[in-house]
């Protein structure tokens, strides 16, 4: 383990059932060059390891955590960042490779740039090394339709804008504190990393910027259907309803208002639509569950905007986002 007063990086990785996944990510964050000796330390967060991989983990210098079952990713983070003393947290899904420079690169660009509050790489595919799935990402202005950059542009400039970012992204751990980590409840899975990325840039005024030099290899699925985290009737509820809660607390009127004329329709017969590559038994299950998260989020999306109304009143000031 690095020694707390000379941590710059502390890398928190979920994981759950992927143990030669986590296995292979961890080669690629300790073979990180250009960081000092003891600068990053790697806390995993997990369940349902045995007690021997749990042990080989930390033989390897690692500092585990392990629950009593499986939690969602925003609780499983906030639980590995609980401990964490570094200036920097890197946020690491378990199905990633970092290149050797990927964590110096975004941790030199978060000290460097004041206006920044969440920083991440540019993220190709794992099982296409050359094929780009994200550099950054745009929610249009009234659907709020979430796009990927799958392009970079030539020249590739030092830096470019997103809203936020999935799968792997850093930020300042006092700033990651004083709005008290993710919203496990609101977000508990999907959808936390955008509403992480507006809070911090609500409190503290800055904006999400890629680091195009800064690379991973993210070890997802090409389908479609599981690029859409529609695995199962639970995350397809979490998607549903993830999608309603984050127009409801961060859309403006228009935006909310279209969601609930139009989007909400539209989102819903493109994902169900993708449904119909699954197998019959899951099929409906991933139907049922989406359906039911479109219902939730509308429900608890109405919910929150009449507190966040009831909170500008009291408090005479615009409050988007609240714990």
């Amino acid at each position: 383990m690095a020694n707390n007063a000379s941590l710059v990086v502390s890398v928190v990785i979920p994981s759950y059932g992927n143990f030669a996944g986590l296995w292979r990510c961890l080669d690629s964050v300790q073979s990180s060059t250009r960081m000092p000796h003891g600068s990053f330390e790697e806390v995993v967060v997990t369940s349902g390891y045995t007690d021997e991989e749990v042990e080989s983990l930390r033989f390897r210098g690692s500092r585990v955590t392990q629950l009593d079952r499986p939690a969602p990713t925003s609780l499983s983070r906030n639980i590995g960042a609980e401990s964490c003393t570094a200036k920097f947290l890197l946020f690491l899904d378990d199905d990633n490779v970092v290149a050797p420079d990927a964590i110096f690169l975004l941790s030199e660009a978060l000290s460097r740039w004041d206006d920044a509050v969440v920083v991440g790489p540019a993220m190709y595919y794992g099982t296409a090394p050359d094929r780009l799935w994200c550099a950054g990402v745009r929610r249009s202005r009234v659907l709020m339709k979430t796009t990927f950059r799958t392009q970079l542009p030539d020249p590739t400039p030092e830096r470019m804008s997103s809203d936020d970012f999935p799968n792997c992204f850093m930020v300042r751990r006092k700033e990651f504190e004083t709005i008290n980590g993710f919203d496990a409840l609101r977000f508990p899975q999907q959808w936390e990393e955008g509403d992480l990325a507006r809070r911090l840039a609500g409190r503290f005024g800055g904006a999400a910027f890629v680091v195009p030099q800064s690379r991973i290899w993210h070890y997802i699925e090409l389908p479609l259907v599981r690029r859409l985290h529609l695995r199962n009737g639970d995350r397809a509820f979490l998607v549903a309803r993830g999608r309603a809660m984050f127009t409801a607390l961060h859309g403006d009127s228009l935006q909310w208002l279209a969601y609930l004329v139009a989007a909400q329709w539209m989102f819903g017969a493109f994902y169900l639509s993708t449904t119909l590559s699954l197998p019959r038994s899951q099929r409906t299950s991933v139907l049922v569950g989406y359906l039911k998260g479109m219902r939730a989020g509308l429900v608890h999306g109405w919910r929150a905007r009449a507190e966040n109304r009831r909170i500008a009143r009291t408090s005479g000031a615009h409050i988007r986002t609240y714990r």
